[in-house]
């Protein structure tokens, strides 16, 4: 039976027609209807997950959810609406010493955090009704209980989302890495990159230079070659740039100069470009000339891959020195100096690391919530994951009560560190040795733990009880440890946009510029390439990002060569060594029997047998003498032939 909420209604709404509404209307969910569930003089609630009836209303969609102010309640105001599950606990709501035994266990109850997606018949719009009903025990609010030191009693939500890959898009298993690439980097988004590159061309012509040739316009087919290039210098490091044309055979790179001269190349980086430089968007867009990517990204990234339940938002710092006003510093980031970028990604599965949605931080973050609530929740939003019964990681930075109230309303599970001095934390959480644990819960099932480790950790949690533990593997000595089963599934939950960094990063394909949009340019490029691998293991493909990476390149430059066949698929041929005293076929040479050297079937080492016998030594070799079915090193071929 669906659980009701009630309050009278004292007076007539101020909603009703001919009377101009002055309230905020822009929390309605997509899925937010209007039911029958009406009863001459009370209002319900109804909680979502049970079907409901309807009318012929049809439901009002917004575009965009704002946050509600959950401190600035209609009930700060409406002292003439008399609400019988109101009860007033004055200033003792927020000593947590106190108990609620004495509480009508159903009572309880009814305080849990309302779904957004009730059901109302009424003439006070929906959107109106959600926020005030979700207020009135958000922390900070008249109807806030307070925290309490007893058992939590988490208000758990299903996942119906439904992870993995559109089935239109039509990628299989063996799909290459170009095709799988396409789908998050698509061909419009090259053709862009064509025009707006030859328009800038033209509008800044280059200086005449005695060995530079006048510019001609660029194709598509080029671009990817040249940003193939830039994926390849990302593999193959350089002190300069310069060094992959050079003469000198020690540092040069055969590929580069078989593409492309270096001077077309100097002259597409110069002019490389995404946005018209006239662009009225300028004036208000700070992201204006990057503009067309990030929409595109922002839409393929969404709508290829949905991620799995686990997921993760974070910041991470792309490094950049240059002048801009939003570089940011953090001495807790390798880079320090560079562009913030807010992530959400997936945390576990086979394509753990995905990103899904991705915010440049430009510091026009100002609005009526704190900036790391804001960002969550935009997050959350441009993804398309409320509602769904997500759990979420996040960590001291945005974490805070009431953040978590607002993820339980849209159902919404979270998990994170906190500060104490967040506000409406509780005050006397106290844990003195290791392995102490002190925790208060509130009336909407959030739980506020505090551990002793090395020193002390705090959590804030929406689907985790304070006495949950479990233990960790033995670790050297024998000794079995216990942990708060809320820190086991944080450590495990946060790797997510670590996993993205740590890929994008091993292979780095942005170089050092002056220009901070193209710095931020080949930062969602490696972040195109990390989403693609994903893809590619969801799908089931057995490929490294080296080797992802490479295929892709070889593909982009339209010159496949053995180095893009699979592994799997690569044939393993007798070893053919240079001629050398240690060579096998010098000394095959001297053997009249025909003993030689060849690599073992699938690559696999075995011991040598002469290294064993001679010397008592354990040494690996993936060579064999097929004659005498014995593994050798290719330094003890002929010294265990000589002895037989």
């Amino acid at each position: 039976m669906p659980r009701i909420l009630a309050a009278t209604r004292a007076r007539a709404s101020r909603y009703s027609a001919g009377r101009p509404s002055g309230r905020r209307s822009d929390l309605l969910p997509p899925t937010a209807s209007r039911g029958a569930h009406a009863r001459e003089g009370f209002m319900s609630f109804t909680d979502v997950g049970e079907p409901q009836p309807s009318t012929s209303y049809e439901p009002v969609v917004a575009p965009a959810p704002s946050v509600p102010l959950f401190g600035d309640s209609d009930w700060e105001d409406e002292d003439d609406v008399d609400d019988p599950d109101y009860i007033d606990d004055g200033d003792d709501a927020v000593d947590s010493d106190c108990s609620f035994d004495e509480l009508d266990r159903d009572e309880v109850t009814l305080d849990n955090v309302s779904a957004h997606d009730t059901s109302i018949d009424s003439d006070e719009p929906l959107s109106e009704v959600v926020r005030r009903h979700a207020a009135r025990n958000a922390p900070g609010s008249k109807g806030w209980k307070g925290w309490h030191k007893e058992e939590n009693v988490p208000h758990r939500h299903a996942f119906c989302g439904s992870p993995g890959l559109k089935e239109e898009l039509g990628l299989e298993e063996d799909s290459t890495a170009k095709g799988i690439f396409n789908c998050l980097f698509p061909p419009e988004l090259w053709e862009t990159m064509e025009a707006e590159t030859n328009l800038y061309a033209r509008q800044h012509p280059p200086k005449p230079s005695a060995h530079m040739k006048a510019w001609e316009d660029t194709t598509t087919q080029e671009l990817q070659r040249y940003i193939a290039l830039r994926l390849l210098m990302g593999i193959q490091p350089r002190p300069t740039y310069r060094f992959y044309w050079s003469e000198n055979p020690l540092v040069n790179s055969r590929i580069f100069r078989e593409t492309m001269t270096r001077d077309r190349y100097d002259l597409l980086t110069s002019n490389l470009h995404f946005s018209d430089n006239n662009d009225p968007a300028a004036t208000n867009d700070r992201l204006w000339k990057l503009r067309p990517v990030i929409d595109t990204l922002q839409s393929t990234f969404k709508d290829v891959f949905i991620p799995e339940r686990n997921i993760a938002v974070d910041e991470s710092l792309w490094a950049y020195r240059g002048r801009h006003h939003a570089v940011q510093y953090n001495p807790s980031k390798r880079a320090r100096f560079g562009m913030k970028v807010y992530k959400l990604c997936g945390s576990d599965g086979k394509a753990a690391g995905y990103t899904s949605a991705f915010k440049i931080y430009m510091g026009q973050d100002r609005s009526e919530v704190p900036a790391s609530m804001k960002a969550v929740t935009d997050l959350l939003h441009e993804a398309g994951l409320f509602e769904k019964g997500y759990q979420l990681y996040l960590d001291n930075w945005y974490s805070s009560p009431t953040l978590f109230h607002y993820l339980q309303s849209r159902k919404t599970e979270a998990v994170g560190t906190v500060r104490l001095n967040r506000k409406h934390m509780p005050k006397d959480l106290s844990v003195r040795r290791k392995g102490d644990i002190d925790f208060r819960t509130s009336r909407t099932g959030l739980l506020s733990m505090a551990w002793m480790d090395k020193k002390q950790v705090n959590v804030l949690s929406t689907m985790h009880t304070g006495k949950e533990m479990v233990d960790l593997p033995p670790n050297r000595r024998g000794e079995v440890k216990r942990k708060p089963l809320s820190i086991v599934d944080y450590n495990n939950g946060m790797k997510g946009v670590d996993i993205s960094d740590q890929l994008a990063q091993s292979y780095h394909s942005a170089r050092k510029t002056n220009k901070w949009y193209i710095k931020l340019f080949y930062n969602l490029l490696d972040m195109a390439v990390v989403n693609a691998h994903a893809v590619h293991k969801w799908l089931g493909g057995k490929m490294s990002q080296l080797d992802f990476r490479i295929e892709l390149i070889a593909e982009l430059l339209q010159c496949p060569t053995r180095t893009t066949e699979r592994r799997s698929l690569t044939p393993h041929r007798a070893v053919t060594p240079v001629q050398s005293p240690r060579s096998p076929v010098s000394q095959e040479r001297r053997n009249p029997a025909g003993h030689s050297l060849h690599m073992n079937v699938g690559g696999k080492y075995r011991r040598c047998k002469h290294c064993r016998e001679t010397r008592g030594k354990r040494t690996m070799s993936r060579y064999i003498c097929r004659v005498c079915d014995v593994a050798l090193c290719a330094t003890c071929f002929s010294p265990y032939h000589g002895a037989q």
